[in-house]
């Protein structure tokens, strides 16, 4: 029996050495052989390292190091209470203040008492005897003494603390053998580079009844020898400061190294102790040729190379514009990889070849997944990825719901989160919905101003009256209603719902189903809200998320592991034997600790797919790849130096002990010397909303001034633009392995004609051939004032481009915006030429969320009352009669340049007189519409002198009148035949024609024109609005230089203005080109 310590540079030496081992066959050949390894990720790289090696890997046992540990102790140690779970409900028995339970603060300190046991162990021991010490056993001060005063009255309820019983347990192991355990077994571990001081107290007992070797890999054999020569005696606690630690030649060994050094320290003093063999690192590999060579072999060596290296490809680092840009720039230069190919023509990379490490994956994973899965017809493979190691709450869909639903304990109830929730395949199904049916049904909830709230409950929850509006319920009652009834306003149904328009008798079932859902929301949150024993409200928890999800054969495996998750904090609860299950707990806190639970847990590992793997820093960690890719290098990710002040641990830092901060770095350092030919490391270098320049975290800004130095100055980090699809991803400046950066075929054509602004004419060459037969008078109308509208919808068939609606709003506002008084002002007017008082519409829009809350509706509603009683006012002062009488005069036409047919009709003809009503002041494009339309009566009747008069509100107040009449019947036809060329024309091209734009322009207004077109930050221009976008994304400037405005003022704007006279009350049109018109 005996203690071995195999050391070496690498996990593949190591592995070589543990084959090695393995073949010496056991005396017994069924007898299993016991390997520990770090993690999931270890086992699988190793399984195969083995198999490789022995011909066949059978046999083995593998287990984690804290099985081991509680494997030897036995099953009868009665450890574990100490432990953070059942630590937590131990701690919450004895920190009440004012009845008050806090569980989220006994929970950070039992975490805090766990580290104490792994790494102060003596200083917890000095307390269990009495005495108020630090971690270096000095006298600790007054406002730290509340810890060994708690921990004391803990052991009082829990009896022996862990530290203590460790003592007795690792003194008997020296004298006994653990049971199923005895000379024939063989314990292998496997690179781990370093273990709390009670796990090695634990092996070296062991190693006196069981064989065991070590094999831990470490970063610079050069330095180990080094250090292990000196042959320092290391005692407990020793003070970091203390160390005597060899000064380092190379700077990523003097901060990056040190954790492993350290570690290694305690495995040598370990070995020493256990009177076993220290097998140190093999001769060194050959000379390095590539620059991410030298750099490992400078690592390890501890020297820094005598002349400058030559820069190569090898490694590189980038500089991008946020997350996304990071995983597409990694992606294009592993599809250059890829295309490499050996000698004898075969792929020389391969998607197993490549690990992508990261140290938040939750953040990169979706973009990894969405990025790799490529655009084929655009020239970017696919490129097949694999997500390693994930949260139950993500890889879970009813975890992931049951973090959902716990998140809205607020009782808010916001519909953005209630979409979330039916957006869920198992909750979905459970309510007998399809994917396309929870769309429509948010849909119609959001059209019904469900903002927030289950029912009025919710809103008298927060601390005001029920407001019977913005609830699900309230917008369930709308819908339903007007499913049944048919009443569409402005009469109430039961004098209280405002039945919605656009909702029909098919749409029952579907308001049926959502119905129950938000029973079952209302219930699954009466049970999480209600205060319980802990115990009874983890049942609770159990049965309000399986009520909203469905558990089949397809889930049934989610829904044993939150049975599991919950059974474990059963389980911590019933191990500490104290009456948990008499006192309530604040639900909210319940709620944090089963979320913590869900987002800690380990999801099935998925690793050796033959795909890309995707994988956080630890779960890899030291696993060769032949490319490695470290995403992510950010400031934000680099963790913090500054220790928890109430950690005594943090206060006086000892050899061995583990910070968030030296152990990412050591992460880091792993990830470059795992990396065989290529390290490829991404970050953010600018604002995605600015893009100023990022400084680059402490960590890269190290790694890469290491690399300055490696290349006398030479190595640069490669910029990247904002978009994939700028020039400078395809320039030449910009290649790896002479072929330019972007593999996108479509990115290259977009960045050619965002130079040349080519895409109008492309387009117009394609569809330069348009038949011409019969033509709607609508789009001749529509061509004047549109005409890229026409273009789009009528020639291409496109949809209309809507406003992003992916955010769904939950607020509930206490204004109208612009819209929003646009729509009420337009449903006002059009009810008030109809003959209905617009007043009696306001029950109906206070009633369906339509108008804001409280005086503020009133005070809107009144406002908008008052600019329709204005223009009504105005038409009756007009001669013309309220409620007005309609009629449409037919059109049926032929142009004579073209012999296409114009059928149609004109709308608002009252008499000799077009009558037109607007709720906006916007009237440029109306105007051009109904002098077309002025013509076509005039061709229709021309002994009928036609006016047509506009009425729209004031930019200000009050209302503005626009009249207009042709100067003479004759232009009539050149109006028709212009604008039905127009037409014809708009049909094939597109045609770059803004009213807006041409009658500031027409003014010699361009700064107006820039106005209209740019916009500003309260009000969107006309270049995002609409099909404009699609066409002419660009700016005014862009706009001037790329097309020539000018051509549709003389051709449309002035030909169709110069045919009729003018009366504008706002003299805007009515001077337009002077008196000389």
């Amino acid at each position: 029996m005996g203690f071995e310590l195999h050391v070496d540079r690498d996990l593949i030496s190591l592995a070589d050495r543990l084959a090695d081992r393995l073949s010496e066959a056991p005396e017994d050949p069924f007898t299993f052989e016991t390997i520990v390894v770090p993690g999931a990720g270890v086992k699988a790289w190793l399984s195969h390292a083995l198999a490789h090696r022995l011909g066949i890997c059978v046999n083995l046992s593998f287990t984690y190091p804290a099985s081991l540990i509680s494997t030897a102790l036995g099953a009868g140690s009665g450890l574990g209470r100490w432990q953070t779970g059942p630590l937590t409900w131990a701690v919450q028995s004895l920190t009440v203040d004012s009845q008050r339970r806090d569980l989220l603060r006994s929970r950070a300190i039992a975490d805090m008492f766990d580290r104490y046991t792994l790494y102060r162990p003596h200083m917890v021991r000095q307390w269990s005897d009495g005495r108020n010490v630090d971690g270096m056993l000095n006298e600790l001060p007054l406002h730290h003494r509340w810890q060994p005063e708690l921990w004391r009255q803990l052991e009082q309820q829990l009896g022996t603390s862990d530290a203590v019983a460790m003592l007795g347990l690792v003194e008997q192991l020296r004298h006994s053998a653990p049971d199923g355990m005895n000379h024939e077994n063989r314990i292998s571990i496997f690179g781990i580079s370093s273990m709390p001081l009670p796990h090695l107290e634990v092996l070296q007992s062991l190693s006196r009844h069981v064989d065991i070797a070590l094999f831990s890999p470490c970063v610079s054999p050069n330095r180990w020898r080094q250090q292990f020569d000196r042959s320092i005696e290391l005692y407990h606690p020793k003070r970091r400061s203390d160390a005597d630690r060899i000064p380092a030649q190379h700077r990523l060994n003097e901060g990056w190294a040190r954790a492993n050094e350290e570690g290694h320290l305690l495995l040598v003093d370990t070995a020493r102790a256990a009177g076993g063999n220290v097998i140190g690192p093999s001769v060194s590999e050959g000379a390095p040729t590539t620059l991410l060579e030298h750099v490992q072999h400078s690592v390890r060596s501890d020297l820094l190379p005598s002349q400058a290296v030559v820069v190569d490809e090898t490694v590189m680092s980038h500089r991008t514009y946020g997350a996304h840009r990071q995983v597409e720039v990694v992606r294009d230069q592993l599809l250059h990889l890829f295309d490499q190919t050996d000698q004898d023509g075969a792929p020389r990379y391969e998607p197993r070849d490549v690990v992508i490490l990261m140290s938040d994956v939750e953040r990169f994973a979706p973009l990894v997944e969405a990025v790799f899965s490529g655009h084929p017809s655009h020239g970017v493979p696919e490129i097949p990825v694999q997500i390693a190691d994930r949260s139950v709450g993500v890889t879970n869909p009813i975890a992931a719901v049951a973090l959902r639903v716990l998140d809205m304990l607020d009782g808010r109830f916001r519909l953005a989160d209630v979409a979330a929730l039916l957006g869920y395949e198992v909750v979905a199904k459970r309510f007998e919905l399809t994917s396309d049916d929870a769309s429509r049904l948010i849909d119609l909830l959001s059209a019904a101003n469900a903002r927030w709230g289950l029912d009025c409950d919710d809103q008298h929850a927060v601390g005001f009256e029920p407001l019977g509006r913005y609830t699900l319920l309230d917008a369930l009652d709308r819908l339903t209603t007007a499913a049944v009834s048919g009443v569409r306003g402005p009469d109430l149904v039961a004098g209280q719902i405002a039945a919605l328009r656009g909702v029909g008798f098919d749409d029952l079932p579907l308001l049926a189903h959502g119905a129950l859902f938000v029973e079952q929301l209302r219930n699954s949150h009466r049970l999480l809200c209600a205060s319980q024993s802990p115990l009874v409200w983890l049942k609770q928890f159990e049965t309000a998320i399986g009520g909203l999800v469905a558990v089949d054969d397809d889930s049934i495996q989610f829904w044993i592991a939150i049975e599991r998750a919950i059974g474990q904090l059963v389980d911590d609860m019933t191990s500490v034997d104290l009456d948990i299950d008499e006192s309530n707990i604040d639900p909210v806190e319940m709620a944090s600790l089963v979320a913590s639970q869900l987002e800690l847990v380990a999801g099935y590992p998925r690793f050796n797919s033959g795909r890309v793997t995707v994988s956080s820093l630890t779960a890899l960690r030291g696993i060769p790849h032949k490319i490695v890719c470290v995403l992510g290098l950010d400031r934000e990710s680099t963790p913090s130096g500054f220790a928890n002040p109430d950690d005594l641990s943090g206060l006086e830092p000892c050899v061995g002990d583990r910070d968030a901060a030296s152990e990412y770095r050591a992460q880091i350092l792993d990830a470059v010397l795992a990396a065989q030919d290529h390290l490829i490391i991404a970050s953010n270098g600018f604002s995605i909303t600015n893009g100023a320049v990022i400084s680059p975290s402490s960590v890269l800004a190290e790694f890469t001034d290491t690399l300055t130095s490696l290349t006398d100055g030479k190595f640069k980090e490669m910029v990247h633009p904002r978009q994939a699809w700028s020039e400078e991803s395809f320039a030449e400046s910009r290649t790896f392995l002479g072929h330019p950066w972007s593999h996108d075929k479509m990115a290259a054509e977009a960045a050619m004609a965002r130079r040349d602004q080519r895409a109008p004419t492309t387009l117009t060459s394609v569809l330069q051939h348009h038949v011409v037969g019969l033509i709607e008078f609508a789009d001749v109308r529509k061509a004047v004032s549109n005409p890229l509208k026409l273009f789009a919808e009528r020639r291409l068939r496109l949809r209309t481009p809507s406003v992003d609606n992916s955010e769904i709003s939950s607020d509930i506002a206490f204004g109208l915006g612009p819209l929003e008084r646009y729509s009420l002002r337009d449903q006002l007017l059009a009810s008030a030429v109809a003959g209905v008082d617009p007043s009696a519409w306001q029950p109906y829009v206070e009633a369906s969320g339509d108008l804001p809350p409280f005086t503020y509706g009133k005070t809107a509603f009144d406002l908008e009352v008052a600019g329709v009683d204005d223009i009504v006012a105005a038409i009756k002062a007009d001669g013309l009669s309220v409620p007005a009488v309609w009629r449409d005069v037919h059109i049926d036409h032929v142009a004579d340049s073209s012999g296409a047919r114009v059928r149609g009709a004109v709308s608002g003809v009252i008499d000799d007189v077009i009558v037109e009503t607007r709720s906006s002041s916007q009237v440029v494009e109306v105007v051009l519409e109904r002098i077309v339309d002025l013509a076509a009566l005039t061709i229709v009747d021309p002994t009928v002198e036609w006016r047509c008069v506009i009425y729209a509100p004031q930019s200000s107040n009050g209302v503005r009148r626009i009249e207009l009449q042709l100067r003479d019947h004759l232009v009539a036809q050149s109006i028709f035949e212009l604008s039905a060329d127009l037409c014809i024309r708009a049909m094939s091209e597109p045609i770059a024609w803004f009213p807006r734009v041409g009658v500031a322009l027409a003014r010699q207004q361009r700064s107006a024109a820039a106005s209209e077109w740019n916009g500003s930050n309260n009000s969107p221009g006309l270049r995002s609005r609409g099909w404009n976008t699609a066409f002419f994304d660009m700016s005014f400037d862009d706009l001037e230089r790329n097309v020539d405005l000018g051509a549709p003022v003389r051709e449309v704007l002035m030909p169709l203005i110069a045919a009729v006279t003018i009366n504008d009350s706002a003299d805007t049109l009515t001077n337009l080109f002077g008196d000389d018109q």
